[in-house]
């Protein structure tokens, strides 16, 4: 939960950057200010329709916007479950709440890929707003991470759009991150 709480750490700032304020205890403020992560998603997605930031970069945090919609039922999977010793193939899971007697759920090796993909998506988020000279890098980065937070391997469909990035990469070579 940690890294989720680190991507939305890192969306925080992208609002701030997108509204251009310069006080960073009050963007955070206003950010936090709704209670679910629905609600930031909905004022981030605002501010991206509003702001007068170059539309690279805008484009950019729509994609991480996006990419952190896809995590979110995830992450509430993992809030509101309960941790499960009691599965007949005895290997602890996080099943949802209502249904907390059942087999199945979240299995560890699930929680570590997704706790592995939230933690990309923050790096991705981090790294961009320090440089953004390596969003174009970071845009391939984003469309090889899996859509399904449980998932080590990108779709079929993602991973047709990421050929498509790396030959338009070829096509006009990129800064390198260092």
């Amino acid at each position: 939960m940690s890294e989720w709480a680190y991507v939305e750490a890192m969306l925080a700032l992208w609002f701030r950057w997108l509204i251009q304020m310069e006080d960073h205890e009050m963007s955070n403020a206003i950010f936090y200010s709704a209670r679910s992560f629905q609600g930031r998603a909905e004022m981030l997605q605002a501010a991206i329709e509003h702001s007068n930031q170059p539309d690279e970069e805008i484009s950019w945090v729509a994609d991480l916007l996006a990419k952190a919609l896809s995590y979110n039922s995830c992450r509430n999977e993992l809030a509101h479950g309960f941790f499960n010793w009691m599965r007949t193939d005895c290997e602890p899971a996080i099943t949802p709440g209502k249904y907390w007697w059942r087999d199945g759920g979240v299995t560890v090796r699930q929680l570590e890929t997704a706790r592995d993909n939230f933690r990309r998506l923050r790096r991705l988020a981090h790294q961009t707003l320090e440089d953004q000279k390596l969003i174009p890098v970071g845009r391939t980065k984003l469309v090889s991470l899996p859509n399904e937070p449980y998932s080590n391997e990108p779709s079929r469909k993602q991973k047709g759009r990421l050929r498509q990035l790396q030959a338009a990469l070829r096509k006009h070579p990129q800064p390198k991150e260092g």
